[in-house]
């Protein structure tokens, strides 16, 4: 499963880069975007854009496959782009 973006809308809003998407979902957060959000908050921002450098959902970097798939990379980039 991929997750090309998780976004929340505010007034000041910081963009930010993980190496791959956690399990949160738009409508619920999990421990790392808790945390996360907690920066966030207490440095006066009040949405994000969450981009990864590779979409693929895994909670441990080793879940990761050695080699990407060229498809869903080139859908993160032009995710990226837009």
């Amino acid at each position: 499963m991929c997750r090309y973006t998780l976004i929340k809308n505010g007034k000041n809003t910081l963009i930010c880069i993980g190496a791959n998407p956690s399990v949160a979902k738009d409508d619920e957060c999990d421990a790392t975007m808790n945390r996360l959000c907690s920066i966030f908050e207490n440095n006066g921002y009040d949405g994000f854009v969450m981009l990864n450098l590779y979409p693929l959902i895994a909670t441990k970097l080793d879940g990761l496959p050695k080699e990407s798939n060229e498809r869903i990379y080139k859908k993160k980039l032009k995710n990226i782009k837009w």
